[in-house]
């Protein structure tokens, strides 16, 4: 009898406990850069929940915004221009959405930029979703010149620079 009042009482808290909705949610982004020595480009495989991203959007524009409507990613590429930057030898390179893709609660988002591969230092700044999220971390991987970089960038340090010789 006392095991099954055990494990009755341990199912109702599991229960429970998996039906109240967590109070705290873990915010963070993943990017993934590639140079593409061939092609001469940055590629860009940025991973975020895209119920955040719609919330910020719709926060900067005062207006709801949902990225099954941005059918062109005009609103999109708009937003991370702000948001997101990659200078080689201090000059901003234009970056621009090439494609999206929903994975369950995750929008993939498929970047490029062009660049020559001479340059001597990278400035990489990620900002997405700390304006409306301060504690969003999102981090940034880095393949160039042969050389792998992790970066975090946060709402209290939203860039980085990176130098190669």
């Amino acid at each position: 009898m006392v095991n099954f009042k055990f494990v009755s009482s341990l199912i109702i808290c599991l229960f429970l406990t998996s039906s109240v909705p967590a109070t705290h949610k873990f915010y963070t982004s993943i990017t993934q850069i590639d140079y593409n020595e061939k092609s001469k480009s940055f590629e860009i495989i940025m991973r975020v929940f895209v119920d955040d991203l719609e919330k910020s959007i719709t926060s900067q524009r005062k207006k709801n915004y949902k990225i099954a409507n941005d059918l062109d990613n005009k609103l999109l590429n708009n937003y991370l221009t702000d948001k997101f930057l990659i200078q080689a030898n201090q000059k901003t390179l234009q970056t621009k959405v090439i494609g999206t893709e929903l994975e369950r609660d995750i929008l993939i988002i498929y970047l490029e930029a062009s660049s020559s591969s001479n340059a001597n230092t990278l400035r990489i700044k990620n900002s997405i979703l700390t304006e409306l999220f301060p504690s969003q971390t999102n981090i940034v991987n880095i393949n160039f010149m042969q050389k792998k970089e992790t970066l975090v960038c946060n709402i209290d340090q939203p860039e980085k620079i990176l130098l190669y010789h």
